[in-house]
């Protein structure tokens, strides 16, 4: 019984130590991947809100978070990441560069159908700016049924579905599609959401001209900008509200708005913005028979043409040195990783050798305990049969000693 309660003892112990060793390893990796989840997820926030602020920060952000996720190959973080790249290229106007970044990040977000949808929703948005308004309409129907009864996902859906419907000039639709984003929006307390569709009401109104209704939307707009400071919708904003100003004969105060709105599209880098307020501020001049002004604000525009397809031209230039080097290094990432999963794998043959030369050490020592108590057991049987013996041939030596007295004791009395 001993030793049996030795082999167990031993068994437990090797058993342990296997296991001790494996927890270990595996203790030391969760830690540092939910570290690196963590870390990324906090990038990816910070890149969500600045990507409207400060376009060029947040692009770097959301590379760097890219790169970490390809390390662990963390889906979701890739995804996220690729669609805020997209978004800092949408936020400077490169709309072509954000649709690739926004579809590069679909194959990465299919676990979830709210993400899916709003990278539905931003494809559909931004074939809107590329005039392609039956591509638009697709996606913006792909994540409709997507969102379900999901509030968030309505209201960013119906959101960019009114854009579609301004785009195109079907104004009813665009205020009844606003009215329902608006809806949704509110109950949810998206206060960047109700802002750009105010600007949308501001817009049918002014194309209306319906003044004093989209003047007052735009006052609102303009608040809730400076609120979420939104630096791309207060530009908008200022424009349009100089534009009012022109329809009602302000010319000075419209001139002011404008030049506002230009000097903060200017610091964003929106050259439709800038092109959309030196227009209207040519209008003016021209309203004013200021036509030497308009003139050399037409000539203004014409140079800023020139520079936009230059600053495009060497923008795409950059673009393209980007992407390289990006794609280099996600790259030699997916090298590293496959290395990685190979000397993973070796790892774990590694380990299963080790558990099994574990088993059959503890097998081959569990045997050669038992062979030497079973040994020790007929050695000590051996033994007792020995000394049964000895004992057996003493009584046998008696039992002689015994019938030879009784014989000459028989002998005796015989002669007697």
């Amino acid at each position: 019984m001993i030793f049996i309660k030795l082999i167990r003892l031993f068994g437990i112990v090797i058993c342990l130590l296997l296991l001790s060793g494996v927890g270990k390893a595996a203790s030391k990796k969760a830690p540092a991947y939910a570290d690196n989840y963590h870390k990324i997820n906090k990038i990816i926030m910070e890149s969500e809100d600045l990507y409207l602020k400060s376009p060029d920060s947040a692009r770097k952000m959301a590379e760097e978070a890219l790169l970490l996720s390809k390390k662990i190959n963390y889906s979701y973080g890739i995804g996220k990441s690729f669609y805020y790249i997209g978004m800092c290229y949408w936020s400077q106007s490169l709309t072509l560069v954000s649709q690739f970044y926004i579809a590069a990040a679909l194959p990465y977000l299919t676990r979830d159908n709210n993400d899916l949808a709003i990278c539905y929703t931003t494809l559909g948005r931004n074939y809107v700016e590329l005039k392609d308004y039956i591509s638009a309409k697709k996606y913006f129907d792909k994540a409709i049924k997507l969102v379900g009864n999901s509030i968030p996902g309505k209201a960013d859906a119906y959101t960019e579905l009114s854009a579609l419907y301004l785009a195109s000039g079907d104004h009813e639709k665009c205020v009844r599609y606003v009215n329902t984003a608006l809806k949704y929006s509110r109950m949810i307390s998206d206060t960047g959401a109700v802002a750009i569709l105010y600007s949308r009401l501001a817009q049918v109104y002014l194309e209306e001209r319906k003044i004093d209704r989209s003047e007052s939307m735009l006052d609102t707009c303009y608040r809730l900008g400076l609120k979420m400071q939104n630096r791309r919708l207060q530009s908008g904003v200022l424009i349009d509200k100089g534009q009012i100003f022109a329809m009602r004969g302000s010319y000075k105060l419209a001139s002011k708005y404008i030049t506002r709105g230009l000097l903060l599209a200017d610091t964003l880098g929106l050259y439709k913005f800038r092109l959309r307020g030196l227009n209207a501020l040519a209008s003016i001049a021209v309203k004013q028979n200021d036509l030497k002004t308009a003139l050399a604000i037409q000539q203004k525009v014409l140079q800023l043409r020139r520079n936009v397809e230059e600053a495009n031209d060497r923008k795409t230039l950059q673009l393209v040195q980007d992407y390289f080097t990006l794609n280099k290094k996600l790259n030699d990432i997916e090298l590293l990783n496959t290395k990685n999963i190979d000397n993973e794998s070796k790892i774990e043959s590694q380990h299963k050798t080790i558990a099994m030369l574990a088993v059959l050490l503890v097998t081959a020592i569990t045997a050669l305990v038992i062979i030497y108590f079973y040994y020790k057991q007929k050695q000590t049987l051996s033994n007792k049969l020995i000394m049964q013996r000895q004992t057996l041939l003493n009584q046998k030596q008696l039992i002689e000693i015994q019938r030879t007295d009784l014989e000459l004791a028989n002998k005796t009395k015989d002669k007697l």
